[in-house]
């Protein structure tokens, strides 16, 4: 039963990596950012995971074409993903990104049905991905509007000696 926690522990512990993530981001490079997350990676999966899992490291599976490629593309999209997150954190705030990057669960069942054959679509997945979509959307939405009338707000000031000016002297001042 433990084990249906794990995906809420794993987003207690994203809402962490966003966090510390977008501050990291001010100060180092994402290059360096992967570099060190590579090694920890390292670390954890030689010291740390043997003992977890009582298994260490086995390239044996690998040798199989298949089993190869599947784990190639799995990790090579995750790093995708992960970049993505990266670059979109150095422009928008880690609430922003995380919102939109849970949209994720929209793609996850249409993945599995069109490329593995695993239908993994019910009633309540459509809902629960209805409702997520309708969250993103009212959050982008937000954003966006929120964006422009910041904007505004920024004309609006960067406008406002001129206008004062007009109202103090009665004409436009240069």
């Amino acid at each position: 039963m433990f084990y249906l926690l794990l995906p809420i522990l794993a987003g207690v512990f994203w809402a962490v990596c966003y966090t510390f993530m977008e501050q990291s981001l001010q100060n180092v490079s994402i290059a360096t950012w992967y570099f060190v997350g590579g090694v920890v990676s390292i670390l954890i999966s030689l010291l740390l995971l043997p003992k977890m899992t009582g298994s260490g490291v086995d390239i044996k599976p690998l040798l199989k074409k298949e089993i190869f490629i599947v784990l190639v593309v799995a990790i090579v999209s995750a790093k995708i993903a992960d970049m993505s997150i990266a670059f979109a954190l150095t422009k928008s705030p880690a609430t922003f990104v995380a919102f939109g990057e849970i949209s994720y669960v929209l793609f996850v069942p249409f993945v599995a049905l069109f490329i593995f054959k695993d239908n993994q679509i019910t009633a309540h997945t459509m809902g629960g991905g209805l409702v997520v979509f309708l969250g993103i959307s009212i959050l982008l939405f937000g954003q966006l509007k929120g964006k422009a009338d910041s904007n505004a707000l920024n004309m609006a000031q960067e406008d406002a000696p001129v206008t004062l000016a007009v109202a103090e002297t009665g004409h436009m001042v240069d």
